[in-house]
Parts: C-alpha cells; sequence; structure tokens
C-alpha cells in the first residue's frame, strides 16, 4: 500500500484502533501528512492516542481552532463517566469549572483560524481515485461527513452562553465595554467558523453563535443610544440566524429534491429484486426447455415446453428492462459522484447522500424509520416472494424431479 493509500484507509476506517495504527504509520514515513490525526481524532474521539496527538497538533498548526476543540472534547470524554452520575445540568457545570477545559474552550474562541481539513482530504480523495480506481460512492462521501468534534457544537454553546453571561454581568455593573468585548468574541468566533467552514454543519454552528451575539449587541447599542449600529446589529442578527428544521449536516444543495431522491432509491430497489426474481424465472423455465428438448424427455416436459418457453423469453425481457432501469435511475448520481470527487464540485452532494441513505432501507421506509410503520409494505412483499419461490419448487418437482408412482 502507498503513502497514499495508507492516509486514505486511516482516515475512513471504522476501527478505531486500526485507524490510529495507520495514521501513526503515515506521519511516521510523511511528518507533514500529520493533519491526518486531526481527521481521525474526530471520527474516533475515544482513542486514548488523541492526548498524545493534541500537543503535537498544537506545535504544527497552533491557530487552528480545530484543535482546541478537539482538546477540549478529549477532556469532556475523560469525565464521560461521571455524567451518568449526576443529572445532565449538573455536568454541565462540571466541566464549566474545569480549568483545562475552560483553557481549550478560549483557546478556540481567540483561534484566528478553522481549518477542518477536508480540502486536503478532498485532494487525497482524488489521487486515491486515479491510482487504485476506487469507486465506491457510500464510501467516500461519507469521508467527509465528520468535520467537526462530536461535542464542538454544544461545547461551543456553552462557552458562548457562559460569555454573553459575563458580558450581561459587566452590563450591570456599568462596564459596557467590557460587555462588548465578550459579546465581540463570540461574534468573532462565529465568524471564523462561518466563514472558514466547509461544510454547511459549520456554517449552521458558526451563525449561531453570531446570531446570539449580535443580538446583545443590539440590545447594547440600543441602551447607548445608537439607533444606526441597534439597526445594524438586527439586521445581522436576521441574516445570520439558522433557518429552523434545516438539515444542516448534509452538505451541497437539492438538485432533485429529497422526495426524488427516495423515490428513485425505492425504484433502485425494487428493480434489483426484480432482476434476481426475473432471473429465478429464466433458470427455472429454461431448465424446463432443456429437458423437454432431449430424446426421450417426458411427456409432461415435452407439453410444458412451450409455456416454458414464453416463461424464458418474458424473463428475460423482464431483466433486461431490470437491468435498464437500474442503470438510467443510478447514471445521474454517478455524475453527481464524478463531479465531486475528480473535479472537487460538491454542489449536488446532497441529493446524492440522501439517495445512498435510502437504499441502506428498505423501499418505503424513511432512513431511521420503525419498520412497523411499513409493516402492511413488508408483509405483501414477503407473501409475493415466497409466492415465486413456492412456484419455482413445484416447477421443479414436476419436471426435473421425483418419478412419479406406478400402479399395480
Amino acid at each position: 500500500m502507498t503513502l497514499e493509500g495508507l492516509t486514505f484507509a486511516a482516515a475512513r476506517l471504522r476501527d478505531g484502533r486500526e485507524s490510529a495504527r495507520l495514521a501513526e504509520e503515515a506521519v511516521r514515513l510523511a511528518p507533514n501528512l500529520i493533519w491526518v490525526y486531526a481527521v481521525v481524532a474526530v471520527r474516533h474521539p475515544d482513542l486514548p492516542e488523541i492526548s498524545q496527538w493534541v500537543p503535537k497538533l498544537k506545535r504544527w498548526d497552533p491557530q487552528n481552532a480545530l484543535i482546541h476543540l478537539i482538546a477540549a472534547q478529549s477532556i469532556e470524554i475523560d469525565h464521560i463517566g461521571e455524567a451518568s452520575k449526576v443529572p445532565p445540568k449538573e455536568f454541565r457545570k462540571k466541566m464549566e469549572g474545569d480549568p483545562a477545559w475552560q483553557s481549550a474552550m478560549a483557546a478556540a474562541f481567540a483561534s484566528p483560524k478553522f481549518d477542518d481539513y477536508l480540502d486536503r482530504l478532498k485532494e487525497l480523495d482524488q489521487r486515491v481515485v486515479s491510482q487504485y480506481r476506487f469507486n465506491d460512492p457510500y464510501e467516500l462521501l461519507s469521508g467527509e461527513e465528520a468535520d467537526l468534534p462530536t461535542y464542538a457544537f454544544s461545547d461551543s454553546q456553552q462557552f458562548a452562553k457562559s460569555l454573553l453571561q459575563s458580558g450581561q454581568n459587566l452590563e450591570a455593573r456599568g462596564d459596557r465595554r467590557g460587555a462588548a468585548e465578550k459579546y465581540w468574541a463570540v461574534a468573532r468566533f462565529g465568524l471564523v467558523i462561518d466563514s472558514q467552514g466547509h461544510t454547511d454543519f459549520e456554517h449552521h454552528m458558526g451563525s449561531s453563535l453570531q446570531a446570539g451575539a449580535y443580538k446583545q449587541l443590539q440590545a447594547l447599542s440600543q441602551k447607548e443610544g445608537s439607533a444606526d449600529e441597534a439597526a445594524l446589529f438586527g439586521y445581522l442578527a436576521g441574516r445570520v440566524t439558522p433557518a429552523v428544521g434545516e438539515d444542516s449536516r448534509l452538505g451541497g444543495q437539492w438538485v432533485f429534491g429529497r422526495y426524488v431522491s427516495r423515490r428513485n432509491a425505492a425504484v433502485l430497489q425494487i428493480s434489483g429484486l426484480m432482476m434476481l426474481i426475473f432471473s429465478g424465472l429464466v433458470v427455472v423455465a429454461g431448465s424446463v426447455v432443456i429437458v423437454g428438448s432431449r430424446r426421450g424427455a417426458r411427456p409432461a416436459a415435452q407439453r410444458a415446453k412451450p409455456v416454458a418457453t414464453v416463461v424464458t423469453l418474458a424473463g428475460a425481457v423482464g431483466l433486461l428492462l431490470s437491468s435498464a432501469t437500474i442503470y438510467l435511475t443510478y447514471r445521474p448520481y454517478w455524475y453527481i459522484f464524478q463531479r465531486a470527487i475528480l473535479n472537487g464540485d460538491p454542489s449536488q452532494t446532497r441529493d446524492f447522500r440522501d439517495f445512498l441513505m435510502a437504499t441502506h432501507a428498505l423501499p418505503g421506509v424513511a432512513p431511521h424509520s420503525y419498520l412497523l410503520v411499513n409493516f402492511p409494505f413488508y408483509f405483501w412483499t414477503g407473501v409475493t416472494l415466497l409466492g415465486v419461490i413456492g412456484l419455482a419448487l413445484i416447477l421443479l418437482r414436476h419436471f426435473l424431479g421425483r418419478p412419479h408412482a406406478h400402479s399395480p
């Protein structure tokens, strides 16, 4: 395996221990690949190696807020065993009082840069796809989903809330300048994440932080009698307030729409099922035709030969149509995959991701929904499949199987 293949595997393996081992091997061979430590740490946050990686990452990229967010999450995971023993609010308060967590979050909010290293990962993807002809779209696109540490959003919201509360306390004591500095610290961090992030979830997180800070700055400007500044901050707060109910973790823009993507996934799955059914009919009926064409064939097999021929032809046509349906359904998404991976254009990947997620669920079931909601669909699908299997067994038994008993 080449160095690029080693790094590619380290970033995507679901086995955390193996992923860490490959990452360390890649960095040992090429120290400039140290960024893969951050990618692996985001995807496997419970690895013990992270405590050793964070100091190295800080020395290599000290101004990157992502490194400090990883450090904060690592500290929180060290205390995760205590979370089950106390209510969530008490656990969050305890984390706020942890000096190490406070220091990591303060460093993140003070960082002038945010880099999730997805650009480097995409460049690596393009080289690996070209070199190894690795064309698994689900595996490649899913590699771009883990952009932030799992607790980054909640940690940032919690720390931002504490900064805004500190600002309000300073404001109550008459220190409006100090209060503004607290509010601006939150706004700046949100702007860094929003402007330098690559995914919708990062933009969502940055926008949420900015919205809260701008509302506080608007209220402060109103108290100071600055109508123009208050109007400006009110406008900014409205502009960056995230849309309610939007699935911000999926990147790209809708082209076909969620309904079309899931309908296409159902068509793909049903066509695949029909291919199996038609293949079975072709095999069974074709066997009858072959047996009926032999010399000395039983009269029953000879009589069934015309019907079996028609069934074979019908099965072949059905197999051809099912194959064509699968090809035509998947082809637009293949072009999206080519643009996203080979050309670096992620503008239509939202449709593709939803399509791929839907293909991992049974037809008629939205991802993450319960099976019992669509129980009638599965019941009749099962009945149909059992009927086809039973028909095939009857044909085999009648024409190819057991000899008939002779009367005495």
